[in-house]
């Protein structure tokens, strides 16, 4: 059997300050596409060796006393979201989204990308409505919710 011992691409150990981990994932199952990775422990032992030292130990202790070894691929993803990816309130992330300022040296293309994402987690369909562009002279801002719906302060 000749086993092919080149991959496709690569991918980093998981790092919470550089990637979330949704995304982390969505990166490993390309992987795992990419270089047709179709067996569920292998895919799981590939996940186990993407995590760093110190996610390996979290992982540990999510399933103790037993090992995650003898947990599928699906359940230590599971496990791993539930941790990392906490489900947000939409009224808090509301707020975030409408308390949100373009900062001095912010460039209006990376202040709309992080609206975007601000209105995706506070399920704010219609979010680009709330978003005033930027005319001569002044930034891209952004008002308060209140205020487009003609309420006086």
């Amino acid at each position: 059997m000749i086993v092919n011992a080149v991959s496709v691409g690569r991918f980093e150990p998981f790092d919470l300050d550089t990637l979330t981990f949704d995304a982390h994932l969505e990166h490993l199952n390309q992987f795992f596409i990419a270089n047709d990775v179709t067996n569920v422990d292998k895919q799981k032992a590939i996940l186990i060796t993407s995590l760093s030292s110190e996610n390996y130990q979290l992982l540990t202790n999510f399933f103790s006393p037993d090992s995650p070894m003898t947990a599928t691929y699906s359940e230590l993803c599971t496990r791993l979201r539930d941790h990392f990816v906490p489900e947000k309130v939409e009224v808090a992330e509301g707020n975030r989204f409408y308390q949100r300022n373009q900062h001095a040296v912010e460039s209006v293309k990376d202040f709309l990308a992080d609206l975007r994402h601000r209105a995706k987690d506070c399920n704010l369909v219609q979010a680009k409505l709330f978003i005033l562009p930027p005319t001569e002279g002044k930034r891209v801002t952004t008002y308060p919710f209140s205020r487009f719906c003609g309420e006086q302060n």
